[in-house]
């Protein structure tokens, strides 16, 4: 049973970088697209300029909820999309 979750422990952190890596990017080009830093991009979704330095950074992991709420905040459509 431990080697089960030894073995699922690099692809259980794979995945998280992998999100956290997309959800920066997310926010990148939403800074990017609509020309704000990220204090006005905290002020618009109400979230702490600190926080969004975080995701951006991938030092923070964020929900997909609260991805949601940030790009409804800049009236923006959030696809989630899998590819098999």
């Amino acid at each position: 049973m431990e080697e089960l979750k030894i073995a699922n422990a690099q692809p259980r952190e794979a995945a998280r970088q992998k999100a956290t890596q997309n959800a920066a990017e997310i926010l990148l080009e939403i800074r990017s697209k609509h020309g704000i830093s990220q204090a006005r991009l905290a002020e618009i979704s109400g979230r702490k300029q600190s926080y969004i330095s975080r995701v951006e950074s991938r030092q923070q992991n964020i929900s997909l909820a609260t991805l949601q709420e940030i790009v409804d905040a800049v009236g923006g459509n959030l696809v989630v999309k899998v590819e098999l």
